[in-house]
């Protein structure tokens, strides 16, 4: 645990004393996160113990709880920093926002991304509201419900295709995963009987509204716009870690049309261990989408030759990701060798006929589609869609993408059908 503290916690410094001083610790707060973050992943050896599996963690909340609560207080610094509250110049200035955007998009989301997996409501709330401070609050919704059920799949909007460049990619993850979270979300309502609160999409887009009103009254105009332009940097470095975690990774179609399980080969890892350590182990990103609910220094990275490991570490990749020409002519063909590994799909398994009737063999079922999930073309959803582990589902295969879909009603009734099978896993956050 002294590692994830050391590599979360040792930058904080020289975000003060940047904000206030400018100068060269502000230099110096970017360096951290750039320069000298890669020259340990590349130049220092560590080889750290395996976590024991089964083991417990609390130090990782108390981590996760203490980091939580720094966001909100670095925030508050950067925005007044960043929007010349401080006094600084605008050398200064820019500097900041490249490491507070930096730190917000790599430490702020991995700890958010982690609490809101966890079962103890107020950690998960602790969670939603980083990302409601980021104005991202409905990846609260969307991450668990849309993203870990159909990653690998057209009916995941943050899983790109072989060839897609970021540019692409990004507003169709951040408006598919808005509207997907808000039908799922809505659906689920309709589908308890007790009173269930405010809706979730009301507490997201309340709470940016109030995030926002409270930047102007502290800080004016120029607060606000350092605040958006924060917000998106940050956000851009979550949706650039979904478009380099899962490229090209496709889920294929098995027997009966179910959707193969979620596997070590759906995410790209990286074994770097001090970035790894900066990011809560969100590098190792197999391990968490097989097992989601494992505190991250439980995450163990895939056995040699299990999953695809890329190249650099993740915020190098990141970095990379925003050249498409670059990041093609150096992913596309580890995409391709890795899906020559895979093994080919089993045949289709025909329904026998006997006399005229069918074998007592369960009839295939056509599994029906709803028109809000969109992505690039339609996009349907599992009407017995499991939860998020290690089986798996009725969403189609990426090579199913050209489907018709159904009408509005019908979307609405297979979102309900969804939501009952997703009643346990949200009923804890």
């Amino acid at each position: 645990m002294y590692l994830f503290a050391i590599a979360t916690l040792m930058p904080v410094t020289l975000f003060a004393v940047g904000a206030a001083l400018g100068g060269l610790w502000a230099l110096a707060a970017l360096a951290y996160m750039t320069v000298f973050v890669f020259v340990m992943d590349e130049r220092v050896a560590y080889a750290g113990g395996a976590a024991q599996e089964g083991a417990e963690f609390p130090a990782a909340d108390r981590l996760s709880i203490l980091l939580g609560g720094m966001h909100f207080a670095l925030l508050l610094l950067a925005i007044a920093a960043v929007g010349g509250a401080t006094g600084l110049g605008w050398g200064a200035r820019i500097a900041l926002f490249m490491a507070f955007g930096l730190y917000f998009g790599q430490v702020s989301n991995s700890n958010a991304h982690e609490l809101i997996h966890r079962s103890r409501r107020g950690l998960f709330r602790l969670g939603m509201w980083i990302y409601i401070s980021l104005l991202f609050g409905h990846h609260t919704s969307a991450h668990r419900h849309i993203h870990h059920r159909f990653v690998g799949t057209v009916d995941d909007p943050n899983t790109a295709v072989l060839g897609q460049g970021f540019y692409a990619f990004a507003p169709q993850a951040w408006w598919g995963s808005f509207r997907a979270g808000a039908e799922i979300e809505t659906a689920l309502r309709k589908s308890r009987r007790a009173d269930v609160g405010p809706h979730p999409y009301a507490i997201y887009l309340g709470g940016a509204l109030a995030c926002l009103l409270l930047v102007a009254a502290l800080f004016g105009l120029g607060g606000v716009v350092s605040y958006l332009l924060l917000a998106a940097y940050a956000q851009m470095q979550l949706l650039v870690s979904d478009y380099v975690q899962h490229y090209g990774l496709e889920r294929r179609r098995e027997r009966h049309g179910r959707t193969q399980a979620v596997g070590p080969g759906h995410s790209w890892n990286a074994p770097h261990w001090y970035s790894g350590a900066m990011m809560l182990n969100a590098p190792r990103h197999s391990a968490h989408h097989q097992h989601p609910g494992t505190p991250f220094p439980g995450l163990a990275l895939p056995a040699r030759g299990a999953a695809p490991m890329l190249p650099f570490s993740l915020p190098v990749m990141g970095a990379i990701a925003l050249f498409p020409p670059l990041w093609r002519r150096m992913m596309d063909k580890r995409v391709e060798r890795w899906r020559a590994k895979a093994p080919p799909p089993p045949p289709a398994v025909p329904e026998p006929v006997v006399s005229g009737r069918a074998s007592g063999r369960p009839r295939p079922v056509a599994v029906p589609t709803a028109p809000a999930i969109a992505k690039r073309k339609p996009r349907s959803v599992a009407a017995n869609a499991p939860q998020t582990g290690d089986r798996g589902t009725d969403a189609p295969a990426p090579e199913a993408r050209a489907k018709t879909t159904a009408p509005a009603a019908e979307g609405m009734v297979i979102a309900e059908a969804v939501a009952r099978t997703m009643r346990s896993e949200t009923e804890t956050g």
